[in-house]
């Protein structure tokens, strides 16, 4: 008397697994076949318009820095001062790094705290020998009208 089975056996688990990564595996690159690379077409003829630009370009920057210097010398003690007023209410240009926690003030702390930490979400995690891995999408919690709330 034998029954049959709700689930499949292990070994069909298996077969059916190493079937669909082969299949996979196969469909990496298809799409590649149709559609081309553009990258580095588009990156190429960028730097072509670039070096135009700035072979054109060398005439004007000659003459501005002429009229530059003239100017500088006019207003040397007035860039002084704004300088100094700038210096004092402006935030380091990346206060994520440990480097600039050194000159935080109090209004950066405040910004900090109500911004709150810094997520990455576009990471690609390594799977383990079950092939499971960790998904950034377990760090938001959609609730049922639509919204997305922070898990704390």
């Amino acid at each position: 008397m034998t029954t049959k089975r709700k689930y499949k056996s292990r070994a069909l688990r298996r077969k059916e697994k190493s079937k669909k990564e082969v299949l996979l595996k196969k469909q990496v690159d298809s799409l590649s076949k149709y559609f081309g690379n553009n990258k580095v077409k588009t990156s190429i003829t960028n730097a072509i318009k670039d070096g135009l630009d700035c072979e054109n370009n060398v005439n004007e920057v000659e003459d501005q820095v002429v009229n530059d210097k003239e100017e500088e010398s006019q207003n040397v003690n007035e860039n002084v001062n704004e300088k100094s007023l700038d210096d004092k209410n402006s935030f380091p240009l990346d206060i994520d790094i440990l480097r600039n926690w050194n000159e935080i003030d109090h209004n950066m702390i405040d910004f900090l705290v109500e911004r709150g930490p810094q997520r990455v979400n576009d990471v690609t995690y390594i799977k383990d020998v079950f092939s499971r891995s960790f998904s950034s999408t377990h760090y938001t919690r959609d609730l049922p009208n639509r919204e997305k709330q922070d898990r704390k």
